[in-house]
């Protein structure tokens, strides 16, 4: 399995006994199955939490009753996900039952909302496919995760809510395809037109063992520095980027110490992509804890060339 751009999970908390009738509900189960389609289609899955089947569509009324009025053909599809194939994102759970996530004021721990919340914050790109009509007829679902009582809390997650097929195919075609490879790595820096790329600048990832989870790192940090360089000086969103990935001890991006740019400054030092016979010197650097992997740019002059990727320089 390569890089999955995004993992999907259906959200049972956007079914809460709101359908009152038997038409409103058949209609929003087989829309929740084009969306499944439309997943499959673009060889991705609607990941459900084995407790999805305990729901209740209309008060007092299980899902599988409730699925009675649904078509034969869409209830036995939709009970052979739910009861049998999956896939289900409880085995593979990435966040505890200790964990303070919370939405709309309400604590989200133990559903799908608080499971994508978590993997989106821990780099794994993750959004919600939701019922509707529903209380959850929304796009982004902001939730945020806490440390104890701190405000504002530490950390929050946007996930992007689709609810029909149409919007799911568009968000999908927008994300690009399967990284499997380091060379499958090289290929998307198309996808960042603001950044100047230096020729072999990915030649130290050769021969590292290959990682989702350090493409998917550095993707995100690429991403920043990105919107970043396309960012005029002096405006609100630059100063929130760099207040966010650039200060601070948990920064994304930082510079290197004094003592680090004495002992290994000839490192830092590469050729100028544009000028021959000049060099840049590139101390800053963006982190990705997977492999000690580094990404090196040159800054804060512009334009920002990313000299770098490999593993950390700075190697005693």
């Amino acid at each position: 399995m390569g890089l999955t751009a995004v993992d999907l999970l259906a959200n049972e908390l956007s079914v809460h006994g709101q359908f009152h009738d038997d038409w409103s509900f058949r209609d929003a189960i087989s829309r929740l199955m084009r969306m499944w389609n439309v997943a499959q289609r673009h060889c991705n899955m609607i990941h459900c939490a084995r407790g999805f089947r305990n729901v209740e569509p209309r008060p007092g009324v299980r899902l599988e009753p409730a699925l009675r009025a649904v078509p034969p053909d869409e209830r036995r599809l939709f009970l052979s996900w739910l009861n049998k194939g999956g896939p289900f994102w409880d085995d593979s759970r990435r966040h505890g039952p200790d964990e303070w996530l919370q939405c709309r004021g309400e604590v989200v721990t133990d559903s799908s909302v608080g499971e994508a919340a978590f993997r989106s914050l821990s780099g794994s790109g993750c959004g919600l496919v939701s019922l509707k009509p529903s209380n959850w007829d929304y796009t982004p679902v902001r939730v945020f995760r806490r440390h104890g009582d701190e405000e504002p809390p530490a950390e929050r997650a946007d996930l992007p809510n689709w609810r029909d097929p149409e919007s799911l195919a568009e968000g999908l075609r927008a994300i690009p395809p399967s990284v499997r490879t380091w060379w499958d790595f090289q290929r998307e820096i198309r996808r960042y037109p603001n950044l100047r790329f230096a020729p072999g600048c990915m030649d130290p990832l050769d021969g590292l063992p290959f990682s989702d989870g350090a493409v998917r790192e550095l993707l995100r940090r690429l991403d920043v520095l990105n919107r970043f360089a396309g960012l005029r000086d002096g405006t609100r969103k630059k100063r929130q980027l760099r207040e966010k990935h650039f200060v601070g001890r948990k920064a994304w991006f930082s510079d290197s110490s004094d003592d680090e740019k004495v002992k290994f400054g000839q490192k830092m030092t590469f050729r100028h992509p544009d000028k021959p016979g000049e060099t840049l010197f590139c101390p800053w650097h963006g982190k990705v804890k997977i492999q000690q992997l580094r990404i090196h740019f040159s800054w804060p002059e512009t334009p920002i060339y990313v000299v770098y990727i490999g593993q950390k320089l700075t190697r005693r």
